[in-house]
């Protein structure tokens, strides 16, 4: 199964979110940062804030990526 990379689309953002929210779930100091938000209003927290990073030009090189398993699609 080959695996290619691929810049992202803005379409690619909630599920970028989802795998990062997935990554960091059982980081403690994460979790103290925000114990008290239930998980829907941080992931559109975080959608919000990706979408902006996304459009933004002027980021210093900052991009966002994907992996694609093009066995899978």
């Amino acid at each position: 199964m080959p695996y290619t990379l691929h810049p992202a689309t803005a379409t690619d953002i909630p599920a970028i979110v989802d795998l990062s929210i997935a990554a960091f779930a059982s980081n403690p100091i994460l979790g103290q940062l925000m114990p008290a938000v239930p998980l829907p209003i941080r992931r559109a927290r975080d959608v919000r804030s990706y979408q902006r990073d996304f459009a933004r030009p002027d980021l210093n090189g900052f991009r966002f990526f994907k992996v694609v398993d093009e066995g899978e699609g």
